[in-house]
């Protein structure tokens, strides 16, 4: 009889491979994602047991070699609700690798069990980053919001967050 330990193992090593090969960077043949001062990329999760989604986009554009113009585009889809957040911001480069970022965000969303949506959330972006390699960077935000939408951050529906305080990261493989 097969062991339970033998069992997990194989079927823990299978989804590795599953959740490996999902992470596969797609080939750009025809240079669509990087042509000259602008690069395109996104990312997706795979569905998960509640059917939520998890999306996002980014368009950077290279104004100079100090200074950026980014669209982040982020497309969260929950049990009760879907949210949507776009943020244009400016990310100017003090030294090869520090930098420093402002901007503006709006989120909004779309209730799925056919409630009024509240009101969306508009925000200042301000924070900095570093790039700690070429394929990975540390980064820490500010979203202070400025108008009275009772809307919480990250499809929290209940607590209104007037201000978000983040520390993150993004490891590219």
């Amino acid at each position: 009889m097969i062991s339970r330990l033998k069992i997990f193992k194989t079927l823990f090593f299978f989804l590795g491979l599953v959740a490996l090969y999902g992470q596969e960077p797609k080939p750009d043949p025809l240079g669509l994602m990087k042509q000259g001062n602008l690069n395109i990329e996104g990312f997706s999760y795979p569905l998960f047991f509640s059917n939520e989604e998890h999306a996002s986009f980014l368009i950077n554009y290279d104004l100079s070699e100090e200074l950026d113009v980014l669209l982040e585009g982020f497309h969260d889809t929950y049990v009760i609700s879907n949210r949507f957040r776009a943020a244009l911001l400016g990310r100017y480069y003090l030294t090869e690798k520090l930098y420093l970022l402002s901007g503006l965000e709006l989120e909004r969303e779309a209730k799925k069990d056919g409630r009024e949506p509240l009101s969306p959330r508009i925000g200042v972006i301000s924070g900095a980053g570093y790039e700690v390699q070429e394929n990975f960077f540390l980064e820490a935000r500010a979203n202070i919001q400025f108008n009275d939408s009772k809307m919480g951050s990250f499809g929290e529906p209940v607590i209104p967050t007037p201000a978000l305080y983040s520390l993150g990261g993004k490891f590219k493989f």
